[in-house]
């Protein structure tokens, strides 16, 4: 038996690789929030320990840490959207299929 050749315009999707897309951006939506967070409290920590003498060093860190906090944040919500968009179109295709096997059935 041959088979089934999928045009080249139409989209070939099954609801598992949805699901499997959907649960990748949700996995890394939560390890971009983690490592957003990392170790927040280090450039005070730095502070404390190395005095006002190397405030210039303070500053970058401090710097570098809310830069990542605004980018990891940035890219997780990012992720969280697209998990969020991916899980709603598996629950239309799969409602859509259905429906649409339903009016088959029905003749």
């Amino acid at each position: 038996m041959e088979e089934a050749q999928v045009p080249k315009d139409k989209l070939d999707v099954t609801l598992s690789v949805l699901h499997g897309f959907s649960q990748t951006h949700g996995v890394t939506e939560a390890q971009l929030r983690a490592w957003a967070s990392e170790d927040g409290n280090f450039p005070m920590t730095y502070l404390q320990t190395h005095g006002i003498a190397n405030n210039g060093t303070y500053l970058k860190l401090l710097q570098h840490y809310l830069t990542r906090r605004v980018a990891g944040d940035t890219f997780a919500q990012a992720n969280s959207s697209t998990a969020t968009a991916l899980t709603s179109s598996a629950t239309i295709f799969g409602t859509n299929d259905s429906n649409e096997g339903d009016r088959i059935q029905a003749g």
